[in-house]
């Protein structure tokens, strides 16, 4: 269970899928509180960083694949 709920947030909280899953009162609300601010600049520099590191990671395949254009897509910025 817990699992499901880590997978379901992140995904959510760092690529915006199944964002209309989730109220959107319940949405602002979360924002309001945690104001999402530097994420997408700190998280694509965390991915870049280990993709710099460790060619072969899953961070690599992601910045690879565009993950910085999904961060900045996320409709939740």
């Amino acid at each position: 269970m817990e699992g499901h709920l880590l997978r379901e947030g992140t995904t959510l909280d760092i690529s915006g899928r199944n964002v209309d899953t989730w109220p959107a009162d319940f949405r602002a609300e979360v924002l309001r509180r945690y104001p999402r601010l530097t994420l997408v600049t700190e998280f694509t520099a965390a991915f870049v960083d280990q993709a710099r590191r460790k060619p072969g990671c899953a961070a690599a395949a992601a910045v690879a694949s565009g993950v910085r254009a999904r961060l900045a897509d996320n409709r939740l910025n």
